[in-house]
Order: structure tokens, then C-alpha cells, then sequence
């Protein structure tokens, strides 16, 4: 994978919480040899960044937001939402916390996102995300994410219909 596909699937990662910080600024700063111009533009103010301190955090996510649309010519909040409709189509993650962040994302105006990722966020509320699975008592834990198998085959299926749409 090419250094530029790599800083924008780390990218979009890190915003969809499949990733970490510091995993990326890392990858950067053991990258930095091989990467062009523009691909260092991008980097060097990533990786100043202390994230140490929790008020970096939110330096590192907007210098990660401009720097994006420099290098790629695209919205960073679009790409993650396109990448969250893929992560929901392959069934790989956890389709409530997608519902949940592309619930978040019709906020910022995503005009391609149907309303119903919200309509399916609100009916998926009360569901534990995979992630808080060991903070539950197992089997409360799989009773309460019984509730998505009513709803995971129109999800996965309005994803998929969003993504054809955008594609043509």
C-alpha cells in the first residue's frame, strides 16, 4: 500500500475509532523517510502534536482535518462515513456504534446519508456496544444484542444502497 492510502485509511480510522492516536502518529514518524512533499506537509504537524495532554486531542483532530483536505482534495467526514457504510456492508465491526457515528455524522450534513442511520441509532440505543462487552454480565450482555438481528439486514442493506448511489 502506497504511503498516501495508508495516511488516509489511517485517517479515517482514527475518527472512526478503529484506531488510535498514537498508533498513527507512530506509523508517521517511522514513515517520515519515505514520504513525498506533500505527504510530510501533512505529517509534521501531526506528529508535533503531544498527546500527552488530553487538550492535544482535539488540536491533533482539526490539524488532521485541514491537513486532509490539502493532501486528498476531499471532506475527511465524508470519506469516514463512506468507510463506515463499507465497514457495515462486510459486517466487520460493530453495526451499533456505526449506526451511532453515522447518526453523528447526518449532523454534519452528510447530504448523502439517508435519515434512517438515525431512525436506526435511536432503535439501537439501549444496545451495549462489542466494545463494553466485558463490563456486562455475559449472557444479559447477548440477551440485550439479540435486539439487532431484527435490524442488521436493513442496515446492511441501506448501507449498501447508499454506497451504490454515491458511486454512480
Amino acid at each position: 500500500m502506497k504511503y498516501k492510502e495508508k495516511i488516509q485509511e489511517f485517517s479515517v480510522e482514527l475518527l472512526s475509532g478503529t484506531n488510535t492516536f498514537e498508533v498513527f502518529q507512530n506509523w508517521l514518524q517511522e514513515n517520515i523517510g519515505n514520504l513525498s512533499q506533500a505527504e510530510l506537509d501533512f505529517a509534521l504537524p501531526l506528529i508535533e502534536v503531544d498527546l500527552q495532554s488530553n487538550r492535544s486531542r482535539p488540536q491533533f483532530i482539526n490539524s488532521l482535518r485541514e491537513q486532509y483536505k490539502k493532501l486528498f482534495d476531499s471532506d475527511l467526514e465524508q470519506d469516514r462515513a463512506k468507510y463506515l457504510l463499507k465497514q457495515i456492508v462486510q459486517g466487520r465491526g460493530d453495526v451499533v456504534a456505526w449506526c451511532h457515528e453515522l447518526s453523528k455524522l447526518l449532523a454534519e450534513e452528510i447530504e448523502f446519508l439517508p435519515i434512517e442511520f438515525k431512525g436506526f441509532s435511536s432503535e439501537l440505543d439501549d444496545i451495549p456496544l462489542e466494545r463494553d462487552a466485558n463490563k456486562w454480565n455475559k449472557s444479559a450482555f447477548e440477551e440485550k444484542r439479540k435486539k439487532i438481528n431484527a435490524y442488521e439486514k436493513s442496515i446492511k442493506e441501506l448501507a449498501a444502497k447508499t454506497l451504490s448511489r454515491i458511486k454512480s
